[in-house]
């Protein structure tokens, strides 16, 4: 495959990819709201039946060859609502773990939303290199690269179950009689009021996903396109970045 070929696929798969982060906003408001009015509960449970539904639609969509243009279609689909289910993921298990914990400790308990991020990055690599070590690479472009997804879909109906035991927060309560008296909570007018907090969020935001994402996910296409590293020795590569990483920033 020449270089031109493979840096046009990689510039189309990273479209897709820029799609999933704009849905992220999207799914944050959208389920945030959702989460305002009905419950942190019902928001995370609408959050893992999207990430659910989308892990298998990746998995199960047929290939370029079987419906043409169709397939990446369905891919651009599942990739919105992966990012719609990422998003307001985000937004309300954070806020459910800090109205969960008690004030002192809510930093902490907040901590472990970015923990479990890692521990699941980390646990997709080592199944990709399990599979790069089992398979060989015809298998593994035929039908081999579907197995995360289904895995992910799986994992993400035992979260379903899981999440059935979560209660309303106290917290919850009161916010929703505050709601009342408040026209504008949880809307775009009522957010406008709190610009500057919104914008110092987005800019820190914006640099630290820009940081992590280089080293956690850019990383691997960098060494194997690019330095010349095999696929396998790139992901075991970011697989000791992200450990050593997440380590030292544990131990911060």
């Amino acid at each position: 495959m020449h270089l031109g070929d493979a840096t046009s696929q990689l510039l189309h798969t990273a479209g897709i990819f820029a799609v999933g982060f704009f849905m992220r906003r999207v799914g944050g408001w959208l389920l945030g709201r959702l989460g305002d009015r009905k419950g942190r509960k019902a928001a995370l449970n609408v959050t893992v039946l999207l990430m659910s539904l989308s892990a298998f639609l990746i998995a199960v969509v047929p290939t370029h060859a079987q419906i043409g243009y169709w397939a990446a279609a369905v891919l651009l689909l599942a990739r919105m609502l992966q990012g719609m289910s990422v998003g307001g993921e985000y937004a309300a298990s954070a806020t459910y773990l800090s109205e969960a914990a008690p004030p002192h400790r809510r930093g902490f308990f907040c901590s472990f939303q970015m923990v479990s991020m890692k521990v699941g990055q980390l646990i997709g690599l080592g199944l990709q290199i399990l599979l790069q070590q089992t398979m060989s690479q015809d298998t593994l472009t035929s039908w081999g690269w579907r197995i995360p997804f289904i895995v992910d879909a799986l994992g993400a109906a035992v979260v379903f179950y899981l999440r059935r035991s979560l209660v309303k927060t106290e917290a919850f309560a009161e916010a929703v009689e505050e709601a009342g008296q408040e026209k504008d909570r949880g809307t775009l007018r009522g957010l406008w009021a709190y610009r500057r907090t919104v914008a110092l969020v987005f800019g820190f935001s914006m640099g630290g996903t820009l940081a992590d994402y280089t080293y956690s996910t850019y990383m691997t296409k960098y060494l194997s396109n690019s330095a010349g590293l095999s696929r396998i020795d790139a992901a075991l590569v970011s697989f000791v970045a992200i450990l050593f990483g997440s380590v030292c920033f544990s131990s911060a």
